[in-house]
């Protein structure tokens, strides 16, 4: 037995809790009047109870006593870090909302630009600030005093109906598409590949953030280095550039230059003494993984009041084989639960994340996701995505969650609850408010001849299966089936793109309901529907739900539908469906307040 080993069965499990603290010793006892520094130290204490007495009744409790515990890496939890029924492992803050994870990592010395910059425009003359940070590290981040700011882009607006669109599309190949920009527009852009392109297709239906490379900036023209398997763009599509010092034009912008390790901020008020400036390092916090070729699951593992945030994101010229994109933003999460059983999150907060807030997937059962708060996630709120295995995934429960604003980082087509190859799971007494594309997502992969087929090519032109990653399970699994989606109060979907809905049921499996939903304001596009099931979606019913917003309820397919009001003005149906609702959901606990509400 080593040493280690000796002082961790040394350490006292008093009423089957561990404290930890920023402020704390991982030498110390683990006790509140002496606790651990990390989590990992937690962690360790726990596996070596586990191993020389078992867990206690009741299970074993890690609090996380107040302050910000900085991630310089993700702390992953695997079967051996699992409870058991009735003895639960615990992550608990021991005040809910206290307990902050982050991998936000200061960024210091910084000096107020004494002379203007060559490449700065004429608005930022003698209101920049620069800090020099590790060559190589990239970011796609930065807060000040906590609160996010806004990457130098042009143009400026999120209003893509008014972007320029691309002036020509080369031939994909082994250096990505070879794209052309207006004139003048690339001049300044850093060039090694920390400059990105937001670009919308023509129907104002999905985004994608390439990676520039090669670029020149004479002819204006640059590569699109993406894996993600949206498809070649065409000269009908729309752009933003992101990230170049020559668009840092307004105060709360930002932009940085790996390749010099520095990094440029026009601070709100023009002063940055006394401030507080970080940038993200990681894009997932914390991951609970278990081991599905063993068939070793990671189980009874809960999550409560826990505070999960600053993450950053993996360049599309990164991303991995083998993730699964039913839609067009990356696949990570700040916390991932894969190949669980009854594990659970409950009343945390995910905001300020490069990507999703939460993702379960692989083959996972019967977790539980209720009562948290989800807000200004770069990408959706909760993935659901059950790809690894035949029907191995779902009976969740997703439960009196808030969502709001979320696509922050311009993955616009992300809906709050994303369920793509899950079955079985409940959705039910959730409040949804502001969101860019749809509240509620029901997807499964297109079937010829019924549902048009995704574009599933790079922008190397590589072909990529965006709906299995390495699945071998049968397509039919894959379309989620047996879902409740019920219940849910739904305010100002489809903020930002043309064609969803607040619920959708595209190229999904049958036996799944619609029912008892109070949807209010959709955005008037011609391509929005409250609801809209496509013509690969059967034996489904839609029943009960009032609606307040112009369209129409649209079924492409052979469903049942009853008692679906709608109307383009405020009824009394919709205002008693809505206080039923509230009702429930606080009777079952309320809903955490978004949006200072």
């Amino acid at each position: 037995m080593t040493l280690l080993s000796i002082l961790l069965g040394m350490v006292p499990l008093a009423g089957a809790e561990l404290y930890v603290s920023p402020s704390g010793d991982d030498r110390a006892a683990g006790t509140r009047a002496a606790p651990f520094r990390t989590l990992a130290r937690a962690q360790r204490a726990l596996r070596e109870r586990k191993a020389s007495a078992g867990l206690p009744e009741g299970g074993a409790t890690v609090v996380l006593l107040p302050g910000v515990y900085r991630l310089s890496q993700p702390l992953v939890l695997t079967p051996e870090d699992s409870g058991e029924p009735g003895k639960p492992i615990v992550y608990r803050a021991s005040e809910p909302g206290k307990a902050v994870l982050t991998s936000e990592a200061p960024v210091e010395g910084w000096r107020r630009l004494t002379e203007d910059h060559p490449l700065a425009p004429p608005e930022a003359s003698g209101r920049l600030w620069s800090a020099a940070i590790q060559e190589g590290w990239s970011f796609r981040s930065l807060f000040v005093d906590g609160k996010p700011m806004r990457r130098a882009s042009w143009p400026d607006s999120d209003s893509w109906r008014r972007w320029p669109t691309l002036r020509a599309v080369g031939p994909a190949g082994v250096l990505g598409t070879r794209l052309q920009f207006r004139p003048k527009a690339l001049e300044g852009l850093p060039v090694n590949g920390d400059a990105e392109v937001l670009l919308l297709d023509p129907l104002g239906s999905f985004t994608q953030i390439g990676v520039l490379r090669q670029i020149d900036p004479i002819d204006s023209r640059a590569n699109l280095a993406s894996r993600n398997p949206t498809g070649v763009p065409s000269t009908e599509w729309r752009y933003r550039l992101e990230n170049g010092l020559s668009m840092l034009n307004e105060p709360g912008e930002w932009c940085v230059d790996s390749l010099r390790g520095r990094v440029f901020l026009w601070p709100v008020g023009d002063d940055l003494r006394g401030r507080r400036v970080e940038a993200s390092r990681l894009t997932q916090l914390v991951r609970l993984q278990g081991d599905a070729s063993r068939r070793r699951w990671i189980s009874h593992v809960r999550w409560v009041g826990v505070v999960f945030r600053g993450t950053d994101r993996t360049p599309e010229d990164r991303w991995p084989d083998g993730w699964v994109t039913p839609v067009s933003a990356p696949a990570e999460a700040a916390l991932t639960i894969s190949d669980a059983e009854a594990c659970s999150v409950e009343g945390c907060r995910f905001e300020d994340t490069g990507a999703w807030g939460l993702a379960i997937e692989g083959r996972a059962r019967s977790c539980r996701v209720v009562g948290n708060r989800f807000e200004r996630t770069g990408a959706g709120g909760l993935l659901l995505v059950g790809a690894g295995a035949s029907r191995d995934h779902g009976r969740h429960t997703v439960e009196r969650n808030a969502f709001s604003r979320l696509g922050a980082s311009g993955y616009w087509q992300s809906p709050a609850v994303l369920v793509c190859g899950s079955h079985e799971n409940r959705i039910a007494w959730n409040r949804f408010e502001r969101l860019p594309w749809a509240a509620v997502a029901l997807l499964g992969p297109p079937q010829p001849g019924l549902a048009p087929l995704a574009e599933s090519v790079d922008a190397y032109g590589n072909p990529r299966n965006r709906w299995r990653g390495r699945s071998t399970a049968p397509q039919e699994d894959l379309r989620p089936s047996k879902n409740a989606v019920e219940g849910n109060w739904i305010v100002e979907a489809m903020e930002r793109l043309d064609l969803g809905g607040a619920v959708l049921g595209w190229s999904c499996g049958g036996e799944n309901a619609i029912r008892g939903n109070a949807i209010h304001s959709l955005s008037g596009a011609v391509g929005n529907h409250p609801v809209w099931l496509d013509r690969a979606t059967r034996g489904n019913v839609v029943e009960g739900n009032r609606i307040w917003a112009p369209g129409t309820l649209k079924d492409d397919g052979s469903n049942a539908w009853r008692d679906n009001p709608i109307s383009s003005t405020r009824f009394a149906a919709y205002d008693a469906l809505v206080e039923a609702i509230r009702r429930e959901a606080e009777r079952l606990g309320g809903w955490p307040a978004i949006g200072g509400r």
